[in-house]
């Protein structure tokens, strides 16, 4: 027997429609797999300005997100630009968690031997509902 995993793929090697003119018994299981899944992820887009970083530095910037609870897993977190006066840089590393209800957290570490002033951007949260 073949292990199908419906959550990771779609169970291509079945019939889409049965002979009763249905939608078979993988196809259903597997749309309420990832029916259930999108449910379950929320994504916030918000403005920040994390300010500067010297060295070493690290800047936690609290996020308002309504519906997250404390064990909801943070599957993504983005800020764009990563830019210095216009400039990309890669010295600047992101961390997050829910650490309350409707709460995220995003830590800036500045990992470069040099203090960075990002600019203003848009930081992008996306977690997954446990």
């Amino acid at each position: 027997m073949a292990l199908i995993r419906y959550n990771a793929e779609a169970p291509v090697r079945s019939m889409v429609v049965d002979l009763g003119r249905m939608v078979s018994q993988r196809w259903l299981q597997w749309f309420q797999v990832v029916g259930d899944r999108l449910s379950s992820v929320m994504r916030l887009d918000t403005t920040t300005n994390p300010g500067s970083l010297s060295a070493g530095a690290a800047s936690t910037v609290n996020v308002t997100m309504s519906g997250v609870n404390p064990g909801d897993l943070v599957t993504g977190v983005s800020f764009s630009p990563m830019a210095v006066s216009g400039t990309p840089t890669a010295g600047i590393r992101l961390m997050a968690d829910v650490t309350a209800a409707n709460t995220v957290s995003v830590t800036f570490l500045n990992v470069s031997s040099g203090g960075i002033d990002l600019d203003a951007g848009t930081l992008r949260i996306q977690v997954e509902r446990i």
